[in-house]
């Protein structure tokens, strides 16, 4: 028969029925139809009979894991990660075979090609269009160089299933090795020069002792023994002594293989639960204090609060809200007429504006949040900021502030229908909110500026070690109620007259595992949320955004050389902005750099960060879990120590 022929009726050759068994028990692709042409089309004279069959799309091949796993792009993996990787891809090849083998049918002419990856991770063999049963003979015209020394020497040597393993040691080497051995030429690596005069139809003719010829010193270090003895096993040079793959399973080597993948796969996991399952604490605030809390209220109404500039102001103008006007706005829950004076601009954000201002009856200054602009975005924000109690499963604004420290709308004020600015309004609401005395901006700048000063060398460590572990516990508490922030920056923190900090802008907030795509990426925010928006919203990407704050906040600019609002120019904050430079740099982990922060920075908080800041967010710790971390009880007891006076710098 020839390729074509054997390809189209594969299934019949290892006497199953169904091509879907033929998947399910051979993991092998078999055509799901056979085609031919129609004899009355115009391609009809080209076919000749040759059928077209049809099998499942696979996501890559063997070659393209061999690519990536020697290219630089294989940076982004750890050494574990591609450890996994050619552990898994070396048992699973070695079962392929055996599993076909089992049918007493031999592949023939085994390649990486002939090997196809599937996106739920498991290995198919394909490209069987020269296989034949045991003892068979086909001969090929087109020699390979995953081909075995006696088919090279003598082609029309009978089929025998040490023909496929002598392939597959072949594969193997290349796959752990990036090359294949005994100085062969290696497509992709060497030149074209090399790969003639090094192809094994030559090579193998000068060279009888290949036992002796194979080396692993081009091999990775953590190469298991296992691995590389199952590959001189299987590229013996006498065909009658080279094992094959049904025999290696019951080799002591290749359970060696497994129990590494095994324990290799179980680190792993236990790296991956580390940060988002293991120990996971709830928590909810009981009282309103905190250690290091008198700083942070010394600090409060010590410190010069920058009026905001912005774009959002002048479209708040546009709007009719601006300091000294009064609007005439309707509550949404009483309908009761409400009037609002506003004072000045207190802050700014994409669709927000917000000023001080007073209502008609009560004498306490409030916040007043007004949302501004008309796309769906920025409705959507608004919409959610107002119902933020429902999505945190409670009632009371007083609860959210007590219990989660979240500043919730004490109010949501519509415009009334007959008023001048209802036009302008349409259906978005204003929301009132207890005033703070500042953001975590204002500490951030106050902190690297000459201003900072004032305040000695231990009253500023417990200003940050008190707001680090604040800012740990703000996002637990908002995490035990299955919310994510979503845009976690540092003006989403406001610092209290009292020296408490509270959430603020949830107009982004979902429940983990939602959706939603913003149309302006944040300095502060997760890789794989700049790379991928519309990415479900997990724990660990309020975390990243932690991460990122903390580290501003002991070091006055932002990690991996990004460019920081108020410390660097216009051109570095375009050209390193995290969406252009996460691209270029894969591998974070390693570009962290604690250089340019105080020496005093404990270690325990940098190793927070650290954890904070890991680019896989499937091993990144998240702040429920930091609780309960070695780390951050040694900043509490050091937050303890520093506040009472007995504070050790650690070095």
């Amino acid at each position: 028969m020839s390729v074509a022929e054997t390809e189209a009726s594969i299934v019949k050759i290892v006497s199953l029925k169904d091509p879907v068994d033929a998947m399910s028990r051979l993991r092998l692709l078999a055509p799901i139809e056979t085609l031919v042409y129609r004899r009355d089309s115009d391609s009809a004279d080209q076919s000749e009979g040759r059928p077209v069959v049809l099998v499942p799309k696979a996501s890559s091949s063997l070659v393209d894991v061999i690519n990536f796993l020697r290219s630089g792009d294989a940076s982004a993996f750890d050494d574990r990660a591609k450890k996994i990787v050619r552990l898994g891809a070396t048992v699973q090849l070695i079962q392929l075979l055996a599993a076909l083998h089992t049918r007493k049918v031999v592949h023939g002419k085994l390649e990486p090609k002939s090997v196809l990856l599937f996106s739920h991770g498991l290995l198919y063999l394909s490209d069987l269009g020269r296989a034949r049963r045991q003892g068979e003979r086909f001969t090929t015209s087109r020699p390979s160089r995953y081909g075995a020394p006696e088919v090279l020497e003598h082609p029309e040597t009978p089929y025998t299933y040490s023909r496929d393993a002598y392939s597959l040691g072949i594969i193997l080497f290349e796959l752990w090795c990036g090359r294949l051995p005994f100085d062969l030429g290696t497509p992709g690596v060497d030149s074209s020069e090399k790969l003639e005069n090094s192809h094994p139809a030559t090579l193998y003719q000068t060279v009888r002792n290949l036992d002796q010829r194979l080396s692993f010193d081009v091999c990775p270090s953590d190469m298991p023994e296992s691995v590389k003895t199952l590959i001189r096993k299987f590229l013996t040079r006498r065909r009658w002594t080279r094992l094959v793959p049904q025999a290696a399973l019951r080799d002591a080597n290749f359970r060696r293989t497994m129990q590494l993948l095994q324990e290799t796969v179980q680190g792993n996991v236990t790296d991956r639960v580390r940060g988002r399952l293991a120990l996971r604490s709830s928590f909810e605030f009981r009282n309103e204090e905190a250690v290091g809390q008198s700083e942070l209220a010394s600090l409060a109404s010590s410190m010069t609060v920058t009026a905001p500039e912005g774009e959002a102001l002048e479209v708040a103008r546009e709007a009719g809200l601006r300091s000294g006007a009064s609007i005439n706005l309707v509550s949404a829950t009483t309908g009761e007429q409400v009037t609002v004076s506003l004072r000045a601009p207190l802050g700014i954000g994409e669709y927000t504006a917000v000023f001080s201002g007073f209502i008609s009856g009560i004498d306490s200054e409030l916040a007043v949040k007004a949302f501004l602009g008309k796309t769906t975005e920025s409705m959507s924000v608004a919409e959610t900021e107002a119902s933020i109690l429902k999505i945190v499963s409670l009632k009371d604004p007083v609860d959210a502030m007590s219990r989660l420290r979240l500043l919730a709308p004490i109010e949501t004020l519509v415009y009334r229908r007959d008023s001048d600015s209802a036009d302008q309004s349409e259906g978005r609401p204003v929301v009132l909110v207890p005033k703070a005395s500042s953001s975590l901006v204002d500490v951030i700048n106050f902190l690297r500026s000459g201003d900072a000063s004032a305040f000695d060398d231990r009253a500023k460590k417990i200003v940050r070690l008190g707001a680090t572990v604040q800012l740990i516990q703000l996002l637990a508490a908002l995490h035990t109620r299955k919310v994510v922030h979503g845009k976690l920056e540092p003006k989403s923190v406001l610092l209290f007259s009292h020296g408490l900090l509270y959430l603020s802008d949830l107009g982004r907030a979902r429940r983990h595992g939602e959706r939603f795509t913003t149309s302006r990426p944040s300095r502060y925010g997760a890789p794989e949320v700049l790379e991928h928006p519309e990415t479900p919203y997990t724990y660990s990407r309020d975390a990243y955004s932690l991460g990122i704050i903390l580290f501003e906040l002991w070091c006055g600019r932002l990690p991996f050389d990004l460019g920081t609002p108020g410390v660097d120019s216009s051109e570095k904050l375009e050209n390193s902005h995290p969406v252009i430079l996460y691209q270029t740099v894969r591998n974070l982990d390693q570009r962290l750099s604690f250089d340019v922060c105080p020496s005093d920075m404990p270690e325990s908080v940098k190793t927070l960060i650290r954890k904070f800041l890991t680019r896989r967010r499937w091993t990144r710790l998240v702040p429920q879990a930091a609780l309960r971390d070695a780390n951050f009880r040694r900043t509490m007891q050091l937050l303890q120590e520093t506040v009472q006076g007995n504070g050790e710098t650690q070095v």
